[in-house]
């Protein structure tokens, strides 16, 4: 079972980051319903460790976070030629990264893997690249740049499966864990 632990967007920001998937021909999109932000992808992993994974989810303690949209950019940084996601940026970050690393640690303990090397960037993932993207992601960046929203409020987050198809993955959620 391929598993990752998100927090859900709220339909208005849904509504705001749907309006901007648009306009660059070699972009994957990704479905309104499924713009999230991603804290950890646990990727597969077997049935029997799932009681194990969400019985440690339940032990992280956090507050209500208040999170907004800031910016757009793309992974790899500062390379739009080898561009393979383009992503909205979520701030504040740093409340975020504590968040996961108590997720990190709590998951660890629980036997899970460690997560990977990169650094944790907070962002909501708007589109993938299969072919090396035209020049029409660098206007889009450059006319979407300065991205920014209402502040809301994440009182949950939610471990997903995800069951990869030709169409595109589905996500389910699994079991949610609130904010204390």
């Amino acid at each position: 079972m391929r598993l990752f632990i998100a927090i859900d967007s709220p339909e208005e920001i849904r509504d705001q980051l749907s309006r901007l998937c648009t306009g660059i021909e070699a972009a994957r999109w990704v479905r309104r319903e499924q713009l999230h932000l991603t804290l950890r992808f646990l990727g597969e992993q077997p049935q029997g460790a799932l009681e194990d994974i969400k019985s440690a989810l339940a032990c992280v303690a956090f507050a209500p976070l208040t999170l907004a949209l800031c910016g757009v950019g793309i992974f790899p940084p500062g390379k739009p030629r080898y561009a393979k996601v383009l992503w909205a940026g979520i701030e504040p970050a740093q409340p975020l990264r504590e968040l996961k690393a108590r997720i990190d640690q709590d998951l660890l303990a629980a036997g899970a893997p460690p997560d990977e090397e990169r650094k944790f960037s907070p962002h909501i993932t708007l589109a993938r690249f299969k072919q090396p993207p035209d020049r029409d992601l660098n206007f889009w960046l450059q006319n979407n740049h300065a991205l920014t929203s209402p502040s809301w409020q994440a009182r949950e987050y939610t471990l997903y499966a995800s069951e990869l198809a030709p169409r595109g993955a589905t996500h389910t959620a699994i079991a949610s864990f609130a904010a204390s």
